[in-house]
């Protein structure tokens, strides 16, 4: 259809390569806020002490599901806690979605009823209704793609690009889990996030999707900052650990992605002993300082035994290279 290089193609850029091509075709207005880049879109809403937000998701057989390794019902919570995931991201509460579904002509009805009953069971949690949706024939293979509304306070709003030299970088959770399958059955930080934006000086906020040395760099840009991160204190999921001892297991946190935990900073007033031991008596979760935000020509490092080391760029890629 269209002769080019490999460098014009979808391999050649990348998918943030991709985003960025669209973003300058995209059409907003002056209700859109914030646009394409962030973890959810923020819109103007009729409150006027809140903020819309506005997220979607798309999840495809073979590529962020195996079905000879997930339930269908895992599959369907899965669909929605991402999109669940991107609201938390920005600090708010989901308020309702709607959901897509193409699925061959020979899907067992059955399977589509775990499906959704694995997506109603998690919205329900978290008070989003499932206001409608579509349903479409393919040729083979599931995908199921989510479009969530939420909400949130404009002064409890966080988005990827306010992150200051100085600040300490932090993570929910524990990192590297989707190697022991919580890809499958993750909870999606809602609440966790509400209580950092309102007892927390936060500064930038993101969800870890594509694996924290993915997405470090993406709100490395965002921000204009660069980090510096402490090996020996990012938290790695015990399963992960035990499966392949430490060393590998801190590969798999780094850059294997869907852990769903959420990566923030918080400005140098923070009292992080106090904080760390409020956020313990609501969560078990828990929260884990991993290192300090520096300024953008300091890059990305990663700071252990031996020394300091360049992060490099890496995690998940729908079109194989960053």
């Amino acid at each position: 259809m269209f002769a080019v290089t490999e460098r014009e193609t979808l391999r050649g850029v990348g998918e943030f390569g991709l985003i960025e091509e669209l973003k300058k075709i995209a059409n907003t207005g002056v209700r859109t806020l914030v646009g394409i880049g962030d973890d959810a879109a923020v819109i103007e809403s009729p409150r006027e002490d809140r903020l819309l937000l506005f997220t979607t998701d798309m999840l495809v057989e073979g590529t962020h599901f195996d079905l000879a390794r997930a339930t269908p019902y895992q599959v369907g919570w899965k669909a929605i806690g991402c999109s669940l995931s991107d609201i938390a991201a920005m600090g708010g509460t989901p308020v309702a979605a709607v959901v897509s579904l193409g699925a061959p002509a020979g899907c067992a009805v059955a399977f589509c009823r775990e499906l959704y009953r694995g997506i109603n069971d998690l919205a329900r949690r978290f008070g989003c209704d499932i206001a409608g949706g579509d349903t479409v024939g393919t040729p083979g293979g599931l995908i199921l793609s989510v479009a969530m509304l939420g909400e949130v306070e404009r002064a409890h709003l966080v988005r990827r690009s306010g992150a200051r030299p100085g600040d300490g970088a932090w993570v929910t959770g524990s990192l590297g889990g989707a190697l022991a399958g919580t890809h499958l059955s993750f909870i999606p930080r809602i609440e966790e996030a509400r209580f950092l934006v309102a007892h927390a000086p936060v500064t930038a906020m993101m969800d870890l999707s594509d694996g924290l040395g993915s997405d470090l760099y993406r709100m490395a840009g965002a921000s204009g900052v660069g980090f510096r991160i402490e090996a020996g204190m990012i938290p790695i999921d015990r399963a992960a650990v035990g499966r392949v001892g430490p060393r590998d297991a801190l590969r798999h946190a780094l850059y294997d992605g869907e852990d769903f935990e959420l990566l923030f900073t918080a400005s140098p007033s923070c009292d992080e002993r106090s904080l760390a031991a409020e956020f313990s008596k609501s969560f078990t979760c828990g929260i884990t300082r991993i290192g300090t935000v520096i300024e953008r020509g300091g890059g990305i490092v990663l700071a252990g035994d031996g020394g300091e080391t360049p992060l490099d760029e890496g995690g998940f890629s729908h079109y194989g290279t960053r």
